[in-house]
């Protein structure tokens, strides 16, 4: 430090005074998208053209060399590359493995992770593990579904998918549907396709209803589907399914749909509360 004035100037030199640390790197893969293909629960990416992969390690690594399996032609042939955020072209199809290696000064760390690599199918987000099911309020009702706590809507967000999509409907499992009144069992439940917009539901694109009595209950210990069908829609964006309409609880109204058990990661459930 060198400090000056009118009369002259004076400089103090500290050695060894700022001692900098770090950390080695934790490696982790954030695939071309997050949703999952539902017969394997792995995250579900378009085969032929290009997806990008992006590093989300923490602690700043300094190179990076990711390995993939089903892009070179050649069968059984790996491809690496050594780019922060590779973009890749998968040759096969279904399930294939990715490993990334980030390194910087103070260590090393590896992540590895399956995808599957589909045309089309259902998607979810469920992961492997995860059990559908639903939660008992007591007086209070069942979340997600009828309820005393003015919990009016349920959306899922989805992630940007790799490539554009056709969303051609949202299939919901409904654990329970039983009205004794004419108004509740004639009630229209809801299920809508929004864009986000800031990380909420925004504009809604389709919507699809049935009434109570009409809804899909499980068949013995199988849940069953309800199909809400859309006009097929291209999608190129994080996008939510809304699901509403559901009879506010009371004595002899019970309907509910089942959702996985909560994690301490990677939740992407939402409900309208209050209107908020």
């Amino acid at each position: 430090l060198t400090v000056s004035n009118a009369d002259g100037s004076d400089t103090k030199t500290r050695t060894g005074f700022v001692k900098v640390t770090g950390s080695a790197p934790l490696a982790r893969i954030l695939p071309p998208a997050t949703f999952r293909f539902s017969e394997t629960r792995l995250p579900m990416v378009a085969p032929l053209v290009g997806v990008q992969y992006r590093d989300n390690s923490t602690n700043y690594p300094t190179s990076w060399e990711w390995t993939f399996d089903g892009v070179d032609p050649e069968p059984y042939a790996r491809v690496t590359s050594h780019e922060e955020n590779p973009i890749v072209g998968y040759s096969y199809m279904h399930k294939q493995g990715v490993s990334l290696r980030v390194e910087n000064e103070h260590g090393e760390s590896n992540d590895t992770v399956e995808v599957s690599v589909e045309y089309s199918g259902l998607i979810t987000n469920l992961e492997p593990g995860d059990r559908a099911a639903t939660f008992d309020l007591e007086d209070r009702g069942t979340f997600p579904g009828t309820n005393k706590l003015n919990i009016t809507a349920y959306a899922e967000k989805f992630s940007k998918p790799s490539r554009p999509i056709l969303v051609f409907g949202a299939y919901v499992y409904f654990v329970s549907a039983s009205a004794a009144s004419i108004t509740d069992q004639i009630a229209d439940v809801g299920v809508h396709l929004y864009t986000s917009e800031n990380g909420l539901p925004g504009k809604k694109l389709d919507s699809m209803w049935w009434r109570v009595f009409e809804l899909e209950t499980p068949s013995g210990s199988s849940l069953t589907a309800t199909e809400f069908e859309f006009d097929p829609t291209v999608i190129d964006d994080e996008f939510f399914i809304v699901v509403d309409g559901i009879p506010e609880k009371n004595d002899s109204v019970d309907v509910s749909f089942a959702m996985a058990d909560f994690r301490d990661h990677g939740n992407t459930a939402y409900m309208l509360k209050d209107g908020e």
